[in-house]
Protein backbone atom coordinates (compact mmCIF):
# COMPACT_ATOMS: atom_id res chain seq x y z
CA UNK A 1 0.00 0.00 0.00
CA UNK A 2 1.12 3.53 -0.77
CA UNK A 3 0.60 6.49 1.78
CA UNK A 4 1.17 10.18 0.84
CA UNK A 5 0.63 12.76 3.41
CA UNK A 6 0.59 16.51 3.20
CA UNK A 7 -0.63 19.10 5.92
CA UNK A 8 -2.53 22.18 6.51
CA UNK A 9 -0.51 24.06 9.42
CA UNK A 10 -1.56 28.12 8.97
CA UNK A 11 -4.73 27.77 11.07
CA UNK A 12 -5.15 27.39 15.02
CA UNK A 13 -6.89 23.69 14.24
CA UNK A 14 -3.59 22.01 12.33
CA UNK A 15 -4.34 19.09 10.06
CA UNK A 16 -2.39 15.58 8.85
CA UNK A 17 -4.05 14.14 5.43
CA UNK A 18 -3.17 11.32 3.98
CA UNK A 19 -3.92 9.46 0.62
CA UNK A 20 -4.22 5.64 0.73
CA UNK A 21 -3.96 3.51 -2.03
CA UNK A 22 -2.34 0.21 -3.06
CA UNK A 23 0.82 0.73 -4.76
CA UNK A 24 -0.66 -0.57 -8.24
CA UNK A 25 -3.38 2.03 -8.61
CA UNK A 26 -0.81 4.57 -8.53
CA UNK A 27 0.18 4.13 -11.46
CA UNK A 28 -3.37 3.87 -13.08
CA UNK A 29 -3.94 7.12 -11.31
CA UNK A 30 -1.08 9.03 -12.25
CA UNK A 31 -1.51 8.06 -15.71
CA UNK A 32 -5.32 9.32 -15.66
CA UNK A 33 -3.85 12.33 -14.06
CA UNK A 34 -1.66 13.41 -16.48
CA UNK A 35 -4.15 12.51 -19.51
CA UNK A 36 -6.94 15.59 -17.75
CA UNK A 37 -3.86 17.90 -17.79
CA UNK A 38 -3.38 17.54 -21.30
CA UNK A 39 -7.51 17.37 -21.63
CA UNK A 40 -7.49 20.93 -19.04
CA UNK A 41 -3.91 21.82 -20.67
CA UNK A 42 -3.73 22.49 -17.10
CA UNK A 43 0.00 21.69 -15.92
CA UNK A 44 0.61 23.70 -12.69
CA UNK A 45 0.36 22.15 -9.21
CA UNK A 46 -3.34 21.02 -8.10
CA UNK A 47 -3.72 22.47 -4.85
CA UNK A 48 -5.58 24.02 -2.41
CA UNK A 49 -4.40 27.46 -2.36
CA UNK A 50 -4.63 27.55 -5.93
CA UNK A 51 -8.23 26.70 -6.72
CA UNK A 52 -9.43 29.83 -8.73
CA UNK A 53 -11.77 30.27 -11.82
CA UNK A 54 -10.83 26.64 -13.20
CA UNK A 55 -12.09 24.45 -9.72
CA UNK A 56 -14.68 23.28 -12.40
CA UNK A 57 -11.75 21.57 -13.77
CA UNK A 58 -10.45 20.63 -10.47
CA UNK A 59 -13.69 18.42 -9.33
CA UNK A 60 -11.84 15.90 -12.71
CA UNK A 61 -8.67 15.69 -10.91
CA UNK A 62 -10.67 14.94 -7.24
CA UNK A 63 -13.00 12.71 -8.98
CA UNK A 64 -9.88 10.13 -10.28
CA UNK A 65 -9.39 9.76 -6.62
CA UNK A 66 -13.04 9.07 -5.69
CA UNK A 67 -13.31 6.57 -8.67
CA UNK A 68 -10.62 4.89 -7.51
CA UNK A 69 -12.43 1.69 -5.57
CA UNK A 70 -10.31 0.95 -2.72
CA UNK A 71 -8.43 4.89 -2.61
CA UNK A 72 -9.07 6.54 0.51
CA UNK A 73 -8.35 9.41 2.97
CA UNK A 74 -7.69 9.95 6.09
CA UNK A 75 -6.68 12.85 8.55
CA UNK A 76 -6.06 13.83 12.01
CA UNK A 77 -6.75 17.32 13.79
CA UNK A 78 -4.37 18.98 16.14
CA UNK A 79 -3.60 22.22 17.53
CA UNK A 80 -0.12 22.38 19.56
CA UNK A 81 2.68 22.29 17.44
CA UNK A 82 4.65 20.32 19.81
CA UNK A 83 2.38 17.44 18.80
CA UNK A 84 3.12 17.46 15.09
CA UNK A 85 5.19 14.87 15.12
CA UNK A 86 3.01 12.67 17.21
CA UNK A 87 -0.22 13.50 15.48
CA UNK A 88 1.58 12.88 12.18
CA UNK A 89 2.75 8.94 14.19
CA UNK A 90 -0.90 8.51 15.45
CA UNK A 91 -2.59 9.08 11.42
CA UNK A 92 0.07 6.39 10.66
CA UNK A 93 -0.85 3.99 13.29
CA UNK A 94 -4.50 4.09 12.93
CA UNK A 95 -4.33 3.44 9.22
CA UNK A 96 -2.19 0.90 9.90
CA UNK A 97 -5.29 -0.76 12.00
CA UNK A 98 -7.79 -0.19 9.77
CA UNK A 99 -5.75 -2.03 7.24
CA UNK A 100 -5.18 -5.14 9.53
CA UNK A 101 -8.70 -4.89 9.90
CA UNK A 102 -9.50 -5.71 6.41
CA UNK A 103 -6.75 -8.36 6.83
CA UNK A 104 -4.39 -6.02 4.40
CA UNK A 105 -0.67 -7.01 6.14
CA UNK A 106 1.32 -5.55 3.34
CA UNK A 107 4.35 -2.51 4.22
CA UNK A 108 2.66 0.29 3.86
CA UNK A 109 5.15 2.56 1.59
CA UNK A 110 5.28 6.39 3.29
CA UNK A 111 5.42 9.71 1.54
CA UNK A 112 5.52 13.74 3.24
CA UNK A 113 5.44 16.47 0.93
CA UNK A 114 8.24 17.75 0.85
CA UNK A 115 9.01 19.95 3.77
CA UNK A 116 12.27 20.36 3.69
CA UNK A 117 13.89 19.29 7.15
CA UNK A 118 10.59 19.26 8.61
CA UNK A 119 9.59 16.15 6.50
CA UNK A 120 12.99 14.27 7.62
CA UNK A 121 12.18 15.21 11.28
CA UNK A 122 8.71 13.56 10.79
CA UNK A 123 10.31 10.21 9.42
CA UNK A 124 12.85 9.74 12.52
CA UNK A 125 10.27 11.06 15.14
CA UNK A 126 7.69 8.35 13.74
CA UNK A 127 10.42 5.87 13.50
CA UNK A 128 11.17 6.24 17.17
CA UNK A 129 7.15 6.14 18.18
CA UNK A 130 6.95 3.19 16.31
CA UNK A 131 9.29 1.18 17.59
CA UNK A 132 8.28 2.08 21.14
CA UNK A 133 4.74 0.87 20.27
CA UNK A 134 3.99 -2.61 20.89
CA UNK A 135 0.53 -2.36 19.32
CA UNK A 136 2.40 -1.02 15.93
CA UNK A 137 2.07 -4.06 13.91
CA UNK A 138 2.60 -3.36 10.33
CA UNK A 139 5.92 -2.60 8.56
CA UNK A 140 7.08 0.90 7.52
CA UNK A 141 9.03 1.85 4.54
CA UNK A 142 9.45 5.38 4.14
CA UNK A 143 10.59 7.44 0.94
CA UNK A 144 12.42 9.69 0.22
CA UNK A 145 10.34 13.37 0.17
CA UNK A 146 8.12 14.25 -2.85
CA UNK A 147 7.29 16.67 -5.08
CA UNK A 148 3.81 17.08 -4.46
CA UNK A 149 3.70 19.09 -7.83
CA UNK A 150 4.92 15.79 -9.61
CA UNK A 151 2.87 13.37 -7.77
CA UNK A 152 -1.38 13.06 -7.99
CA UNK A 153 -1.85 11.42 -4.55
CA UNK A 154 0.35 14.49 -2.62
CA UNK A 155 -1.39 16.71 -4.40
CA UNK A 156 -5.25 15.06 -3.87
CA UNK A 157 -4.40 14.71 -0.46
CA UNK A 158 -3.05 18.61 -0.26
CA UNK A 159 -6.48 19.56 -1.44
CA UNK A 160 -8.64 17.52 0.65
CA UNK A 161 -6.16 18.36 3.33
CA UNK A 162 -6.96 22.35 3.05
CA UNK A 163 -10.42 21.55 2.10
CA UNK A 164 -10.65 19.87 5.84
CA UNK A 165 -8.88 22.29 7.62
CA UNK A 166 -10.60 25.38 6.06
CA UNK A 167 -14.22 23.31 7.19
CA UNK A 168 -13.24 23.11 10.70
CA UNK A 169 -11.44 26.33 11.28
CA UNK A 170 -14.85 27.66 10.10
CA UNK A 171 -12.59 30.02 7.85
CA UNK A 172 -14.01 32.37 5.47
CA UNK A 173 -13.45 31.64 1.68
CA UNK A 174 -14.29 32.66 -1.94
CA UNK A 175 -16.77 31.16 -3.85
CA UNK A 176 -14.65 29.05 -5.85
CA UNK A 177 -13.35 27.13 -2.70
CA UNK A 178 -17.02 26.85 -1.26
CA UNK A 179 -17.96 25.31 -4.46
CA UNK A 180 -15.08 22.93 -3.81
CA UNK A 181 -16.10 21.81 -0.19
CA UNK A 182 -19.72 21.14 -1.30
CA UNK A 183 -18.56 18.88 -4.54
CA UNK A 184 -16.30 17.13 -2.12
CA UNK A 185 -18.95 16.18 0.54
CA UNK A 186 -21.26 15.73 -2.22
CA UNK A 187 -19.18 12.90 -3.82
CA UNK A 188 -18.71 11.82 0.06
CA UNK A 189 -22.06 10.66 0.33
CA UNK A 190 -23.18 13.95 2.25
CA UNK A 191 -21.13 13.38 4.89
CA UNK A 192 -19.73 16.48 5.75
CA UNK A 193 -15.19 17.23 5.88
CA UNK A 194 -14.48 17.09 9.71
CA UNK A 195 -17.06 14.91 10.99
CA UNK A 196 -15.46 12.10 13.07
CA UNK A 197 -17.45 9.35 14.22
CA UNK A 198 -17.64 7.37 17.56
CA UNK A 199 -15.68 4.11 17.01
CA UNK A 200 -13.22 3.43 14.50
CA UNK A 201 -14.31 3.05 10.95
CA UNK A 202 -13.45 0.31 8.72
CA UNK A 203 -11.06 1.12 6.23
CA UNK A 204 -13.43 0.71 3.42
CA UNK A 205 -16.61 1.94 5.02
CA UNK A 206 -15.79 5.71 4.44
CA UNK A 207 -14.19 7.44 1.48
CA UNK A 208 -13.03 10.32 3.54
CA UNK A 209 -11.88 9.19 7.11
CA UNK A 210 -10.93 11.85 9.79
CA UNK A 211 -10.16 11.73 13.91
CA UNK A 212 -10.52 15.04 15.87
CA UNK A 213 -9.16 14.57 19.13
CA UNK A 214 -10.19 18.55 19.68
CA UNK A 215 -13.37 17.78 19.87
CA UNK A 216 -15.24 19.66 22.50
CA UNK A 217 -12.45 22.03 22.90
Amino acid sequence: MFLALDDSYKHPKKVFGAVLLPKQEVFELEKDWTELRFQHKLFGEIKWDSIDKNYKKYFDFLNLFFNQKKATFHSICFQNPSQRYKSAYLLIRAITWKMRNARIYEPIFVLFDNFGNIGKMEVEKIKEFAKKDREFKLDIEFCNQGASHLLAPLQIADVITGATASKINNISLREEKIATIKYIESKNNGIPLGWSGNRFPRLYEYKIHHFNPLSGK
